[in-house]
């Protein structure tokens, strides 16, 4: 009965998310693989369940409320993530200024990017 509203709310989720998650997407970048294979599951599960109840008709402005409420919902998702990565952005910042410091690594080594595409 509640389907077409969920589908927009779950929607919603992802596009709020996919926005306010941009700048820390680029650390999850080596894991994309494994993110893509457990979206295909998710995705074909979800079609075998859309598939299995027929699903009453929503009216559009219900269903733009729904979106509405999963972008705000994904927007606190990953805003909750930008909270945890900022710890560990500053943690890896202070290990590398003591690393500098004592001798261990360089500037410039501490400073270095990966590649985009390490093989």
């Amino acid at each position: 009965k509640y389907w077409q509203p969920i589908s927009a709310f779950l929607g919603g989720v992802v596009e709020g998310f996919r926005a306010a998650a941009a700048p820390i997407s680029a650390a999850f970048e080596p894991l994309r693989p494994v993110f893509q294979w457990i979206g295909d599951r998710v995705q074909a599960l979800w079609g075998w369940f859309n598939d299995l109840l027929t699903p009453v008709k929503s009216t559009s402005e219900e269903l733009n409320s729904a979106a509405a409420m999963g972008r705000r919902f994904g927007e606190a998702l990953a805003e909750g993530l930008n909270m945890v990565m900022h710890p560990l952005e500053s943690l890896k910042s202070g290990v590398s200024w003591l690393l500098e410091k004592l001798g261990i690594v360089s500037k410039e080594a501490a400073k270095a990017k990966l590649p985009a595409q390490v093989t």
